[in-house]
């Protein structure tokens, strides 16, 4: 079962910062897509998952942010336009992300061959980080 993860903060940062230290991963984007839904499921070790409702007028909803921790065994269904970010938060951490792969993109490379997919900095956009203690 995902385990809740209550030690998030979300504050303003004057600068970058490192992404993922031995006590905490910092989410600086978060990445949102509104033509299909997309499934995560850890195969090994622990998978580190924030999720926002979809923005309204492009702007994420900080109150309502949460994170969780997934096991093998745990599948999470993110429905179209959600806000979201992966990490692994142990060693050897390998996982299954099943979204829909439009016939007419031919070889993916980056995030950046994906129009329909938006990636914003939340660190440019809205001067803030995600960042979630690790206990």
């Amino acid at each position: 079962m995902a385990m809740y993860l209550q030690s998030w903060v979300i504050r303003d940062v004057p600068e970058y910062g490192v992404f993922q230290t031995p006590t905490s991963v910092r989410f600086e984007e978060l990445a949102f897509h509104f033509s299909y839904s997309q499934i995560f499921m850890p195969l090994s070790g622990t998978l580190g998952l924030v999720v926002a409702p979809p923005p309204k007028e492009g702007r994420i909803d900080y109150e309502r942010v949460a994170a969780f921790a997934l096991n093998v065994g745990d599948i999470v269904l993110l429905h179209r336009g959600t806000c979201h970010n992966v990490t692994a938060l142990s060693e050897g951490m390998t996982f299954v992300s099943l979204l829909r792969h439009d016939p007419t993109e031919g070889q993916v490379t980056s995030l950046d061959d994906r129009p329909y997919i938006a990636h914003p900095s939340i660190v440019e956009q809205d001067g803030r980080v995600i960042e979630i203690a690790l206990n």
